[in-house]
């Protein structure tokens, strides 16, 4: 009871921080492509691999997961792109950096790879990556925030061989949730830099740094540095349908005071999933060292238990073959010393008629031809989604007399999905538990069948069973009922 209730503690917790202001802390994960291309054959440049680089660094120090891409082919933008696609997931934000060159064909905006042989109007199309490729990634993977940021209207020689193009890159519209940010506005062009990093970039690392910004105060931020550093030559400009509030640094005091709550709801576990997932949250947080250590700790004194068990377990079992052979010996001794043949011998055949009842009861109830355990109880724990179906679901291991009963049901409220599982079986005077078949019916799948073995340990004096599920597909999943 003390174990449920320490995790309804922290769904608790986890609600009332829900309550506050929240930035991306509580996104499931942050991912970034970022690509700097320079190397061109044709009006090569010289600080996209540089912008790109501290790039990387400033959101990899902001807990995004990044994919850095210097100097790539028309092959390789591909294979990019499609990576960072593969990465994200329903909910996450994902993040598109691009520096380099790129320019816009009939209201498209196209970003150039180093082998690109851009000749001609229609090439450009094959040749080139489509903006619209990256933001198809992130729409059809459900990013909850996509932000794409463009430092790619850099002057460049190819657009003069096309009457339909026009300097710098087009106007798009931002898809729901996402925000395109423009070095400068659409139709103009963006200067290279002078320094080790392009004045885009330069103003960007600067403003990504400052805590408590939203994304769109952090563009502000931009916008008004590199109008002030080029006299107004260069005004960046955004397109935004973002719907909540993002930051890349939450503010210190929201921060502080949710790590703080969060980590007073898990501190006292002894269950590492519980503290994994403050570390899943806050892995370079101020607990984080603490929660490693306590994991590590409990780690170690499972595998000190699991061990001690294991001794405890073969020394009953040793234990219970010496008593059965000193009783086999008593019962010959007593024969032998009577004298008398017949008496002797009724005695050895009562002797072996009684473990012959025991188990042949043991036939009948479960088809296990072993004596089982004294064992009487119900014992509960959560099946994962990855045996029953699409859903975790609660499972009772109930035992009478060593004779148990496997069962694990779910209905959701639509009425969609529905699991129903029953299994029989035994376990056996050493505390083992034999193979069975566990038959389980879904609405969805029908009848299938799982199979499942274990043992019982006991900790504390406390029984458990440990049980693994395979499914009929050869999926292992292994689950202790308490």
């Amino acid at each position: 009871m003390r174990k449920y209730a320490g995790k309804l503690g922290i769904l608790l917790i986890g609600a009332l921080m829900a309550a506050l202001p929240v930035g991306p802390a509580f996104a499931a994960k942050k991912v970034a492509l970022v690509v700097g291309n320079a190397n061109y054959a044709e009006a090569p440049l010289r600080n996209p691999v540089n912008d790109a680089r501290a790039i990387a660094r400033q959101l990899r120090g902001k807990g995004f997961e990044v994919l850095l891409r210097e100097n790539v082919t028309k092959a390789q933008f591909s294979e990019a792109v499609a990576d960072f696609g593969e990465r994200i997931s329903a909910g996450d934000t994902a993040l598109f950096f691009y520096a380099g060159h790129g320019l816009q064909v009939q209201g498209r905006n196209y970003l150039v790879p180093i082998d690109a042989r851009i000749t001609s109007e229609q090439r450009v199309r094959l040749e080139a990556m489509d903006v619209e490729a990256v933001l198809d990634q992130t729409t059809a993977a459900k990013a909850k925030v996509s932000l794409v940021i463009l430092d790619a209207c850099r002057n460049n020689p190819f657009e003069r061989r096309f009457r339909s193009t026009g300097g710098g890159l087009a106007q798009i519209n931002a898809p729901e949730g996402t925000l395109i940010a423009y070095a400068t506005a659409p139709g103009k062009v963006a200067a290279d830099g002078e320094g080790s990093n392009g004045l885009y970039t330069q103003a960007l690392l600067s403003a990504l740094a400052e805590p408590g910004l939203k994304v769109e105060e952090v563009f502000k931020n931009v916008r008004i540095e590199v109008a002030r550093v080029s006299g107004g030559a260069q005004i960046p400009w955004e397109a935004s349908s973002l719907t909540g509030d993002f930051f890349f640094v939450p503010p210190v005091e929201q921060t502080a005071v949710r790590e703080a709550m969060f980590w007073d709801s898990v501190k006292g576990s002894t269950d590492p999933a519980e503290l994994n997932a403050y570390l899943t949250l806050y892995p370079n947080g101020h607990f984080a060292p603490i929660a490693r250590a306590r994991i590590a700790a409990v780690e170690a004194a499972r595998a000190l238990a699991t061990a001690e068990a294991e001794r405890n377990r073969q020394a009953a079992d040793a234990a219970r073959q010496a008593a059965e052979a000193a009783r086999a010996r008593e019962v010959q001794e007593t024969a032998r010393a009577s004298g008398e043949a017949e008496w002797a011998q009724r005695v050895v055949d009562e002797f072996r008629a009684s473990s012959a009842r025991q188990v042949a009861s043991t036939v009948a109830a479960s088809a296990v031809p072993r004596a089982f355990a004294p064992i009487n109880g119900t014992f509960v724990t959560l099946v994962g989604a990855a045996v029953f179906g699409n859903v975790p679901i609660q499972s009772f291991f109930t035992v009478e007399d060593g004779v148990f009963r496997l069962t694990a049901s779910s209905h959701q409220t639509n009425g969609v999905q529905s699991v129903r599982c029953l299994g029989v079986g035994v376990i056996g005077i050493d505390r083992s538990i034999a193979p069975i078949e566990v038959q389980c019916s879904t609405h969805a799948d029908g009848v299938s069948s799982i199979t499942a073995s274990g043992r019982v340990v006991e900790t504390g004096g406390r029984p458990r069973i440990e049980v693994e599920l395979v499914t009929a597909r050869g999926r292992k999943h292994e689950v202790v009922f308490r």
